[in-house]
């Protein structure tokens, strides 16, 4: 990461988490190498971009769970506290 995409990072304003903003670098240096011809076929580039949105789709699914804590069940907390 170069200090110009730092101060990006840094400068971007988010509430959770900025793991999209990488992503979406990483997709405008694949839809760059496209354009400049050094990924040659469709299916490449279309497969490049599949795997960076599906990738995504699995952080956003991790953060968005991370969100929500779920509470113990009587058996675990009881569990737990045999243990100590």
């Amino acid at each position: 990461m170069t200090e110009e995409d730092l101060k990006e990072w840094e400068a971007t304003p988010c509430r959770v988490a900025k793991y999209w903003q990488a992503v979406h670098w990483a997709l405008n240096i694949v839809t760059e190498a496209r354009e400049k011809l050094y990924i040659t076929h469709d299916i490449q580039y279309t497969r490049l971009v599949d795997a960076f949105e599906d990738f995504r789709a699995k952080i956003n699914k991790l953060v968005v769970m991370d969100m929500f804590s779920i509470p113990l069940i009587y058996t675990q907390v009881r569990k737990i506290c045999k243990t100590e």
